[in-house]
C-alpha cells in the first residue's frame, strides 16, 4: 500500500464514520405549538397571591435520539393575564401595573427570551435544564427540573413551579429586600412560575 493510499484509508476509517454519527445526532427539531402551551405565574405579598398566565410567542425543542437536547423560546409579555380578580377594573389596574416600568416594562421590553445552555438526564424523561433568561434586557442564569417526553412526534414537557427573585432582573418596586420600611406593605421578591409546552414536528 503506497503512501496516498494508507492516507485515504485512516480518512475513510475513522474521519467519514464520524461525520456519519453527527448528521445521525444532529436532531430534530420541534416547533412549539403556542395554542396548545402556557406558562403560569403566581405573585404573592402579605394580603394574598394573584394567578395567572402569559404566552409563549415561539419557541422550538430539540430532541437527539429521543432525549431533550435544547431549545429556545420568545415569551410575549404584552399577554399577561390575571385569572383571580373578577372585577373588570381592578383586573385590568394589576395587568397594567405588572406592564408597567415598576414591573416588566412592556413598552420597552415586550418580550422575554429563555435558551437552554445545558441538560442533565435525572431519569426517563425527567432533566435538570440550565438556561439563559433574558427579562427587562437583563440576562440571567436559571436552573429547574422538567419531565420531557416523546412519543407519537409531539413532544410533551412540563415542569414543577419555578421560583425566580425578581430582583435579578431590577424588579424591584415594593420589595423588601431593597427598601427596609415597608413593613407589611410590600411584595415577595419570588416568582412562582410553572411551564406546560407541546411541540410538534
Amino acid at each position: 500500500m503506497n503512501k496516498q493510499i494508507f492516507i485515504q484509508t485512516i480518512i475513510a476509517v475513522f474521519f467519514l464514520p464520524g461525520l456519519s454519527v453527527f448528521s445521525q445526532t444532529t436532531g430534530i427539531e420541534y416547533q412549539v405549538n403556542t395554542a396548545k402551551s402556557k406558562i403560569s405565574w403566581i405573585g404573592s405579598k402579605p394580603a394574598g397571591k394573584h394567578i395567572g398566565t402569559v404566552n409563549i410567542l415561539k419557541g422550538s425543542v430539540l430532541i437527539k435520539n429521543g432525549e431533550l437536547a435544547g431549545g429556545n423560546f420568545t415569551i410575549d409579555l404584552n399577554s399577561i393575564i390575571n385569572l383571580d380578580l373578577e372585577s373588570e377594573t381592578w383586573n385590568k389596574k394589576l395587568v397594567d401595573h405588572l406592564k408597567s416600568e415598576d414591573f416588566f416594562y412592556v413598552e420597552k421590553y415586550p418580550f422575554s427570551t429563555f435558551t437552554i445552555t445545558s441538560i442533565e438526564k435525572q431519569g426517563s424523561g425527567n432533566y435538570k435544564i440550565t438556561g439563559n433568561l433574558n427579562l427587562r434586557g437583563i440576562t440571567r442564569e436559571i436552573t429547574f427540573a422538567a419531565n420531557v417526553v416523546v412519543e407519537d412526534g409531539t413532544v410533551k414537557a412540563s415542569t414543577p413551579v419555578i421560583v425566580l427573585d425578581r430582583t435579578q432582573w431590577k424588579i424591584e418596586t415594593m420589595s423588601k429586600s431593597i427598601f427596609a420600611d415597608l413593613k407589611d406593605n410590600y411584595i415577595d421578591d419570588e416568582m412562582q412560575v410553572q411551564i406546560d409546552l407541546i411541540a410538534g414536528k
